[in-house]
């Protein structure tokens, strides 16, 4: 009995202890329910903060529910705060970048920095953490252009403009013409470091409207060289003549320059880039250097006059048809005529044809009744349509011609040519005219039907007799050779112009 009382007293004595600790639980949690209540309360009751925050502290403003305003001016952690801006677009948030000497708010929409108030790679770096940031302007800026390219790559909804500082003036980016009169070769390298920061700029005045110049030939290329874009407007004085960097032709007519007076030419001809058309027609200058001239200066068409005995003519000449007073030495001349395009050189005794090979432009020639032999010059006449090799009795090889990808009218007739396979690569040949050749194997004949399917052959001396090489199927001029007559100007009778009887007349 004892032990079962001594048994219930613990029971009770547990029970009333357990009854204690809960109610001490309860009281407990309640009073801290309570406090945390109460802290909360307080936390609502905060609608503006001001500190400076690491990135991790700046999560615990969450707990600030009520919060309208955050100045957070002097923390750094700008990702953070750009990602908490975006996710409470209800908080009015304030935090400030330092570009250099100057520091900017998050909330200016416009700015304006003088060289001093910043360094370029705090502004580079702050352009990205200021999204309100809409007008950025940078007077007299001293940055390079691929600075201000890359400050508008990384903001393409920032309008970024800048002004240059240029010989004591501040000028707009956008300006097209300039006066540099007052530019001296002190100046030369700030200058060109401004200008090239304009990009609109098209043309520049550098003498004065007395005709100085404070500027030599060799400080002029420099700048041409740095800003080939701008037209730099300089005159000076050259053999007599004024000349401008803005003159397209410049001609010189009977002006003793001579040899020794090719430097000067040279150093005058690097800076008048301009110039299109440049005449020296009797100057007293050799061919050679002249030629050397004209490559070293391909912008420029430089020309000069050629003679053959007692006819001159202009090297840009298009069209020469003389006959019976060539030699293989006096022809040579010719090779300065790179732009030619029509000539007839017939009935000479011509075996070397070397110029032809600086004759790009050819289109008809005619070499017939020469001695020529090697036609390797003709494979740099891409552009040659017609050629006539008749009676070139010493002529035997025309593989050259297969690099004669234009040709479309060719005669070899009465030479020595036994193989026409070279042929067989012109694929718009319209015309070829082969008789009196002796010793063109038949396949090959053949062949060349199954090669050239649409061009219109002979060997036959007879149908060549009906037909003829220049004549249509009717017996009229063919019109590719009244062209070629107009061009060339030969002086004939009317009735050359087709076989009688009358009625094949004359095509107009």
């Amino acid at each position: 009995m004892k032990t079962k009382k001594a048994i219930w007293i613990l029971l009770t004595v547990f029970l009333l202890l357990a009854l204690a600790f809960g109610a001490v639980t309860l009281y407990r949690e309640r009073a801290a329910r309570l406090a945390a209540e109460e802290r909360q309360r307080a936390l609502d009751a905060v609608t503006e903060y001001t500190g400076v925050l690491t990135a991790e502290e700046l999560q615990e403003l969450e707990r600030f529910r009520n919060l309208k305003r955050l100045d957070l001016r002097g923390s750094d952690c700008y990702e953070a705060m750009l990602a908490y801006a975006q996710a409470h677009p209800e908080q009015e948030l304030l935090y400030s970048v330092p570009l250099g000497a100057y520091t900017a708010e998050n909330t200016e929409s416009e700015l304006t920095l003088l060289p001093e108030a910043f360094s370029y790679d705090a502004l580079r770096d702050g352009l990205t953490v200021l999204p309100k940031l809409k007008k950025l302007h940078l007077p007299r800026t001293t940055l390079q252009p691929e600075q201000i390219a890359q400050l508008r790559e990384l903001r393409p909804d920032c309008d970024v403009s800048y002004t240059v500082q240029l010989l004591g003036r501040e000028i707009d980016e956008d300006c097209e013409e300039l006066d540099l009169t007052a530019l001296t070769g002190t100046e030369l390298d700030n200058a060109a470091a401004a200008m090239l920061l304009l990009p609109e700029l098209k043309r520049a005045e550098l003498t004065d409207p007395e005709g100085g110049n404070k500027l030599s030939l060799e400080q002029l290329r420099a700048l041409q060289e740095t800003l080939p874009r701008v037209c730099f407007a300089y005159r000076f004085e050259l053999f007599g003549q004024t000349v401008s960097t803005e003159d397209e032709r410049i001609e010189y007519v009977r002006i003793p320059i001579g040899n020794e007076g090719v430097p000067e030419l040279r150093r005058a001809l690097a800076v008048l880039g301009n110039c299109r058309y440049f005449l020296l027609d009797n100057c007293g200058i050799d061919n050679e250097l002249l030629a050397a001239l004209r490559e070293e200066f391909p912008a420029t068409k430089i020309v000069w006059r050629l003679y053959i005995e007692y006819i001159g003519f202009l090297t840009d000449i298009k069209v020469l048809h003389l006959t019976w007073m060539w030699t293989n030495q006096n022809i040579q001349i010719l090779k300065y005529c790179n732009e030619m395009e029509y000539f007839d050189i017939g009935h000479n005794t011509i075996s070397d044809i070397s110029f032809m090979a600086y004759m790009p432009n050819l289109k008809y020639a005619i070499l017939s009744y020469n001695w020529v032999r090697d036609l390797t010059p003709l494979s740099n006449c891409k552009k040659l349509e017609m050629l006539e090799l008749n009676f070139c009795h010493l002529l035997q090889d025309i593989s050259p011609l297969a690099a004669c990808e234009s040709l479309k009218l060719l005669n070899i007739s009465a030479t020595k040519v036994q193989d026409i396979s070279p042929v067989f690569a012109l694929k718009d040949l319209e015309r070829f005219y082969c008789i009196m050749n002796y010793g063109i194997p038949e396949e090959q004949k053949e062949q060349i039907y199954e090669e050239l399917p649409d061009c219109w052959i002979t060997f036959d001396q007879q149908i060549a007799k009906a037909v003829g090489w220049s004549f249509d199927a009717e017996g009229v001029r063919a019109q590719w050779y009244l062209d070629m007559y107009k061009i060339l100007r030969y002086r004939v009778e009317p009735y050359y112009f087709g076989y009688y009887p009358e009625e094949f007349q004359h095509r107009e």
